[in-house]
């Protein structure tokens, strides 16, 4: 009976772990003269050896985040050394021992300075991927 009563106290626990969130996309709609979101999230996909979109602004406070969604893993590197994502792995591949279709690795960061900020995928260079670069212009 103790152990049910403990089974069923985790069970529960686990299933308010899981609760919604509710993020806030913020992509940049490109042009002269537009004005940067609000600071919030601001995905950006890796797919077929790119960034999309490939150059966003965005205010100061705003996080930053990447997601593979291709079939190979990538990176994300700044070109000044600010971050570094590590390998993210491509859709589908997990070591959850039940399988699973798995969604790709994601990296977040979050811009505290303003400034333009360049990067890349350190697997796949742009000495050998040029257009496999993003730009984050971050404004105040």
């Amino acid at each position: 009976m103790k152990g049910s009563r403990i089974v069923a106290v985790m069970l529960a626990a686990a299933m308010s772990a899981c609760g919604g969130s509710s993020d806030v996309t913020t992509p940049n709609s490109g042009g002269q003269g537009s004005n940067p979101p609000a600071a919030g999230i601001t995905k950006v996909s890796i797919q077929d050896f790119s960034y999309a979109p490939a150059a966003v602004t965005i205010k100061v406070g705003s996080t930053f985040q990447w997601t593979n969604k291709g079939p190979s893993s990538h990176t994300t590197v700044s070109d000044v050394g600010m971050w570094n994502s590590g390998t993210l792995s491509a859709p589908g591949v997990s070591n959850d021992p039940y399988g699973g279709n798995t969604a790709g690795g994601s990296f977040s960061f979050t811009f505290t300075q303003a400034g333009t900020y360049t990067y890349h995928c350190s697997l796949h260079p742009p000495s050998a991927f040029p257009g496999f670069t993003g730009t984050v212009t971050v404004t105040p």
